[in-house]
């Protein structure tokens, strides 16, 4: 490619075929590097394992520049910005770029020294590291760190997946920084650098999000890693990055201490002084946050053994970085030099030519319900199911707001307008496609579209016999997420390898029991509960089916009272079995810790220990349900405008499913705010049962009467036969309800005590209301949780039974 700098537009360039990347694997790079393998692809370039056949075969990786940013002169200067990065830095720590090249129709690549190994994101358990090992990791990231550093060199991407941990000979760990392809290289004499807003969310410091980065900027990075390593999970999660900022420029909400007891309180200062959302009140440099968190977990006092031993760490080295430092020196700066003149003018080039500019990535998605044209009612089950994948593999990403299963569901048939459908769903992008069958083998055929211009941005059909379903759906996920241009992290990549890598046949009852959960009727929670427990027999260490279960029977304790012919007491402790056995497998599964959650809320009445396990399910992944129950549980202790807060970032994430509607008129209803608690119930018609109440408190009997009378007969008897009781008692009508409570019948296991002790109160029997409620405490239902504060209940409130029973609920 020529360049000439004196022309226009200034390029002449000779286009040679385009080198398909996935053919490269055993083809030999400049005559001396052989690929072997690939070992992975990110978002600017695929890794390869190579050797290197001029010196003794030694293994090398290799880093080539995607095809599909190739004419892109963003990522051209990407590419350019880490190799010039890995050139500057001279230290063990940070894997060490030997050569670079061009592939035949100009695509660059890089040649790295090869790191044995694992990646630090698979080493870090649940509930955290050890100690000892935490002190020793942060320690060696933070001297890497320092080197980078005081080259010029801000990385801005650290995190665990960055990070390689290799054992050295005398079984001591070697740390690695990796991957520096949005690192920022700088002047010495300049202290910070204005770039564009790029990193992974959680672990960014306040000022990326404006665009700013600076060595106090990769320290903050490593406090979130400190902070991740000593508890098993990052100090700031959201669904948004305006909400993680606002969460970083304030005081971290749960300390490392308090999910961790044994961290040293010393250890905790220097983890939250790097977190300190001021880069000023930040170390001055990384290597002393390590010292200090090392000083801290051995008792020692900060900068004294440590210092000892500084320079024998800081020089550890393989046999490759061992080399003369002279000759490694002035290999360098050829490398530098050459690799800035051949990528710049490669940069400039496409970019005068094609004035391309890189394609954000998405913040906002839906996934619109996949068009079924199999025609056969025994495969119904599978467009549901896909969609529901798709949409829970996405809804785990950090950074995206998407729209919840619930709110998509009207938008189905092949008449649906994506455009339309974005603008009202308020997104990015839309996805959208079909399932079909043709003889023995399923077609998926998915698309990406512009919500605000209609573009196709992406087009694929994946064709896959039913036993390779499992891995026809991890590829489409992974495609998807790829043209979102979203990062995912390695234990979401871990996760889903884990989903998916269990077999066709669970596979296939697990998407047959979410589409049947979806449906929500007690016929439906039995379908549901029974494909689980197939999944589970055919795989038992299945862990999202156990999930899955244990989400089905906290959903029917919770809708116990209007399905009637189940016991909620029974069903929480189905829950909490199959919940526990789902985190064993499994613990960063949030719809096993939200199902646990609410056992312990409505069937322990541990009240704290609810809301910390509700607190640890929202942190690993914003879930509309798990924001929804946790709302629920504050309005029960009390604590109204925190529920309201909750419950309007479920609506934010599902503003479609009426359960979270009738759920926020309901936490209004206790706040004694009636109004507006009526004003949400105006479009629910059939819910009588939140209704009533408000009319009730307001001394409108006639009203509450109306609305009573509206409630479906398909609900239970047990629900509807006593708020009549209570709707004509109130409205004076107190002989006709004394006689339709006469000819009820129940038994003790179906009866809705909580609605009883209404229909007792409301014709003055106290003493059988307070059975009533009583009995409910028994059975564990759902009503009972809000017994403090109902406003129905204020006439037994100086009743010393009713004291006594407030007491044993924990709720004063």
């Amino acid at each position: 490619m020529d360049f000439d700098p004196n022309s226009g537009s200034g390029v002449k360039r000779t286009e040679a075929p385009r080198v398909e990347t996935g053919s490269l694997v055993q083809h030999s790079l400049k005559g001396r590097y052989r690929l072997v393998r690939e070992l992975g692809r990110g978002g600017f370039g695929v890794t390869y394992l190579a050797t290197d056949e001029e010196v003794a075969s030694r293994k090398v990786v290799v880093k080539v520049l995607a095809e599909r940013r190739a004419d892109d002169a963003w990522s051209l200067r990407k590419f350019q910005d880490e190799m010039q990065a890995l050139a500057r830095i001279d230290h063990p720590g940070v894997v060490a770029v030997v050569d670079f090249g061009y592939l035949p129709d100009g695509r660059p690549f890089l040649v790295m020294r090869y790191v044995p190994g694992k990646p630090l994101r698979e080493l870090i358990p649940r509930g955290g590291m050890p100690l000892q090992r935490l002190a020793g990791i942060v320690r060696q990231t933070g001297c890497a760190l320092t080197a980078a550093h005081d080259a010029g060199v801000c990385h801005r991407d650290l995190k665990p997946a960055n990070i390689m941990v290799h054992m050295l000979t005398g079984g001591e760990e070697q740390v690695v920084l990796i991957d520096f392809g949005i690192a920022s290289v700088r002047d010495l004499s300049s202290t910070s650098t204005s770039q564009n807003i790029t990193g992974t969310w959680e672990y960014m410091a306040p000022e990326q999000f404006m665009g700013k980065s600076s060595p106090a900027s990769d320290i903050y990075q490593l406090g979130v890693l400190a902070y991740e390593l000593a508890t098993g999970i990052v100090p700031f999660r959201s669904a948004t990055p305006a909400d993680l900022l606002r969460q970083k420029t304030g005081d971290v909400k749960v300390r490392p201490k308090d999910l961790r007891p044994d961290l040293p309180e010393t250890a905790q200062g220097a983890i939250l002084r790097a977190l300190a959302p001021n880069p000023a009140e930040r170390y001055p440099r990384a290597r002393d946050l390590g010292d200090s968190l090392a000083a801290a977990v051995s008792g020692v006092p900060d900068g004294a053994a440590w210092n000892v031993n500084r320079e024998i760490l800081s020089t550890r080295t393989d046999s490759f970085a061992a080399r003369g430092a002279r000759t490694r020196t002035h290999a360098r700066r050829q490398l530098l030099a050459l690799a800035t003149l051949g990528l710049l003018a490669l940069a400039a080039a496409v970019f005068f030519r094609l004035g391309l500019s890189r394609l954000p990535a998405a913040s906002s998605v839906a996934v619109l319900p996949f068009q079924d044209r199999i025609a056969d009612s025994d495969m119904d089950y599978l467009s549901d199911g896909i969609t529901e994948s798709l949409t829970n593999d996405l809804a785990r990403i950090g950074a995206l707001r998407l729209s919840a299963y619930g709110s998509v569901q009207r938008y189905r048939g092949p008449a649906v307008d994506p455009l339309r459908a974005g603008r009202e769903l308020r997104v990015d992008r839309v996805v959208r496609g079909s399932v079909s069958r043709m003889g023995d083998e399923l077609r998926i055929e998915a698309e990406l579209v512009d919500a605000h211009s209609g573009a196709h941005l992406w087009g694929h059909s994946y064709t896959t016999r039913m036993s390779s379903l499992p891995e026809a759906l991890e590829q489409f996920s992974m495609e998807v997420t790829d043209q979102l241009r979203l990062s995912l992290s390695g234990p979401l990549k871990e996760r889903l390898a884990r989903q998916y890598a269990v077999g066709s046949e669970p596979y296939q009852y697990y998407l047959k029991a979410l589409s049947a959960l979806n449906k929500r009727t007690p016929e439906e929670f039995e379908t549901a509960i029974k494909f689980f427990d197939q999944a589970i027999a055919k795989n038992s260490q299945y862990a999202p089916a156990h999930a899955g279960l244990a989400y089905t029977y906290a959903q029917w304790a919770m809708h116990a009272s209007v399905f009637g012919g189940v016991a909620p007491k029974e069903m929480l402790e189905e829950a909490r079995r199959a919940a526990q056995k789902a985190l064993e497998l499994d613990g960063t599964l949030a719809e096993a810790y939200t199902s646990l959650a609410y056992v312990q809320m409505q069937g322990d009445y541990q009240w704290a220990l609810a809301e910390h396990t509700f607190q640890t399910a929202i942190a690993l992944e914003k879930r509309a349900d798990a924001l929804e129950f946790y709302a629920l549980e504050l309005a029960a202790l009390g604590r109204f405008d925190e529920g309201l807060v909750q419950i309007k970032r479920a609506e934010a994430l599902d503003p479609e499913t009426w359960a979270i509607r009738a759920a926020h008129a309901t936490i209004l209803y206790y706040a004694r705010r009636y109004d507006e608690s009526l004003a949400i119930l105006r479009d629910y018609s059939q819910l009588g049962d939140v209704i009533a109440p408000n009319y009730w408190a307001q001394s409108m009997p006639q009203e509450a009467l109306a609305a009573v009378l509206r409630i479906p007969e398909t609900f239970t008897p047990h629900l509807r036969i006593p708020l009549l009781v209570s709707a004509y008692a109130r409205a004076g009508e107190k002989q006709r309800a004394r006689t339709l409570l006469m000819e009820y019948r129940m038994t003790p296991e179906n009866a809705a005590w909580y609605y009883l002790a209404l229909a007792h109160l409301s014709l003055g029997d106290r003493a059988e209301a307070l059975s009533d409620l009583e009995r409910d405490y028994q059975r564990r239902s759902a009503e009972i949780l809000f017994v403090a504060v109902d406003p129905m209940m204020d006439g037994l409130r100086a009743e010393a039974r009713f004291r006594a029973l407030i007491a044993r609920m924990k709720l004063n």
